[in-house]
């Protein structure tokens, strides 16, 4: 059987490290949520609109955490508890999505996009601080 050759140097190290997993894999969830905000903002309020996006990133970033992120096995535990992240993260969010749009008037269909960077770092210390909890993947 033929061994696949795993990547060496700055590739590697890079790929050893959480927070750049951590960030691709939020990259993939943004641009998921992200999409799912631009359809139901067709139907709904800005707020509303938000609310969807978000709810279904808690689900997605739970699992794109626990297995490629942090290396961690899904438990009951760190699945009632990964949603407290997330409400931090929606309320501060909320508020500065308000903050934009009602007060600087930035475009609601934009505003998303500066809110998102500013919630990263937060949002990887909490996931970290509960998803360690958990045992490693075989």
């Amino acid at each position: 059987m033929k061994s696949i050759n795993r990547p060496t140097g700055w590739p590697r190290r890079l790929a050893e490290w959480e927070f750049a997993r951590f960030i691709v894999a939020g990259g993939m969830n943004t641009v998921i949520t992200y999409l799912i905000y631009l359809v139901a903002l067709l139907v709904m309020p800005y707020a509303a609109a938000y609310t969807i996006s978000f709810l279904s990133g808690i689900a997605i970033s739970y699992y794109l955490n626990a297995e490629f992120v942090f290396r961690r096995k899904m438990s009951a535990g760190t699945a009632l508890g990964y949603p407290l992240v997330y409400v931090c993260q929606y309320v501060a969010g909320l508020a500065l999505l308000a903050v934009l749009v009602g007060r600087w008037h930035v475009d609601k269909r934009w505003a998303p996009a500066i809110v998102i960077p500013c919630i990263v770092p937060v949002t990887f210390v909490l996931a970290k601080l509960i998803l360690k909890r958990a045992p490693r993947k075989a």
